[in-house]
């Protein structure tokens, strides 16, 4: 059975919110730097939470970066993290001008992190978090499309963090769990904001 995450997210902010990343985008490849707040028209965008932005290009990972926990509103963290995905993301090179046209966006809205037994952990809803020590790393909900088989996932999440592979069994890690409100650019191509 699924379980919808508490907060909800209306389809104008959705798209709101998609626009303001392409935008933020945008602007720092023509490199100007104002980015006009028309997105507050929407209340919920001022609603504090965590949230990644992910970056594909011709159907790969071009970058993708997040704020686990709130400490902005939606409104400005989406922003800071299309930025970070694009030009901050170590794995890949900056976003070019000539790529941009090409990215697809994704966001996902994050749910408060929540302290959790190994066992509640639900594939396919939960992004999970694993913490050791100073270690720790997380995996949003929709790698489990690429790694189904609950131990799979774990293990690749606690190498991900630098940990021993089975480190998601020792009772020293830490699990959380949250879950997410995720939508892109595909989702919202006939939908037209309202001005």
């Amino acid at each position: 059975m699924a379980i919808k995450p508490k907060m909800q997210l209306s389809n104008p902010a959705k798209k709101a919110l998609l626009i303001l990343a392409r935008k933020s985008l945008e602007l720092k490849i023509l490199g100007q730097s104002t980015l006009q707040d028309n997105a507050s028209l929407f209340p919920e965008l001022k609603n504090i939470a965590g949230a990644f932005v992910t970056l594909n290009y011709q159907n790969n990972l071009r970058g993708c970066i997040g704020q686990i926990e709130g400490f902005l509103p939606l409104i400005k963290v989406v922003p800071q993290m299309a930025l970070a995905a694009a030009f901050k993301d170590s794995r890949f090179s900056p976003v070019t001008a000539q790529e941009l046209s090409l990215i697809k966006i994704e966001i996902s809205v994050l749910t408060p992190p929540q302290k959790t037994l190994l066992e509640d952990i639900i594939p396919n809803q939960h992004g999970v978090i694993l913490s050791c020590g100073y270690q720790s790393s997380t995996f949003l909900p929709q790698v489990w499309e690429q790694l189904p088989q609950k131990e799979l996932f774990l293990s690749a999440l606690c190498q991900k963090g630098g940990m021993d592979k089975n480190c998601y069994q020792d009772p020293k890690t830490t699990i959380q769990t949250y879950q997410c409100i995720v939508f892109n650019e595909d989702q919202f191509k006939d939908f037209q904001l309202e001005d």
